[in-house]
């Protein structure tokens, strides 16, 4: 089964609030913009607070799809 990145973000919602019975959303991170385009081209880059850190999530856009580089 092939996850969308709102499957896979889902997935981690509900882990993290099982796990640490924290609520989390996700948003477009704005530092994705400064970052070089072969990341961008791979990873969805979305932000959420946890314990009021921010923290960064790469979700890959081609799951199974790894190249030599």
């Amino acid at each position: 089964m092939l996850l969308t990145m709102e499957n896979t973000a889902q997935k981690i919602r509900d882990y993290l609030a099982e796990v640490l019975g924290a609520p989390t959303e996700f948003r477009r991170w704005p530092g994705a913009a400064a970052v070089p385009f072969f990341l961008t081209d791979s990873f969805d880059l979305l932000e959420l607070t946890l314990f009021d850190h921010p923290l960064v999530i790469a979700l890959d856009k081609k799951p199974g799809e790894l190249s030599p580089s």
